[in-house]
């Protein structure tokens, strides 16, 4: 499927400085159609995601990626909850992007709404697959809203 959009934006929530640096690179070299906003932490998602600027024009994420373990006396379940109760976000596919690999977490995550959980990669070869992959299912092959 072809885009005829600008950019595809991409919400990308993680607290780790490295760990975005590193999926940025990869981000721009095999997703650069994507419109990246990197957050890093729930606070800042939801401050972000309730901009009535970004509400009034339109410009929301078409797909979030999201970390379960967050600096904030909240963590990515807290906000997978505030996305799937809310009116404009409850549609939006949330991927988990995760160093967790506890079947608990998957499970909690799937429970909870997420539109699938990935382990957090380890190397920039690596990320550059995962993204090649995310790219290829949520921009390529299916129709988000």
């Amino acid at each position: 499927m072809h885009r005829t959009t600008r950019g595809f934006p991409v919400l990308f929530i993680d607290d780790n400085s490295a760990v975005i640096e590193v999926a940025d690179r990869a981000m721009k070299k095999v997703f650069p159609e994507a419109n990246v906003v990197y957050i890093q932490s729930v606070e800042s998602a939801k401050t972000y995601l309730e901009k009535p600027e970004n509400i009034a024009y339109g410009v929301y994420p078409k797909l979030i990626l999201l970390d379960i373990h967050l600096p904030d006396r909240t963590d990515g379940w807290y906000l997978l909850d505030f996305l799937r109760n809310h009116p404009k976000w409850r549609l939006t596919p949330v991927v988990m992007l995760t160093s967790s690999d506890d079947d608990m977490d998957v499970l909690e995550s799937y429970r909870q709404g997420a539109s699938s959980f990935i382990g957090k990669p380890d190397s920039y070869i690596h990320w550059q697959d995962c993204l090649r992959a995310i790219r290829n299912y949520w921009y390529d092959a299916v129709k988000t809203v």
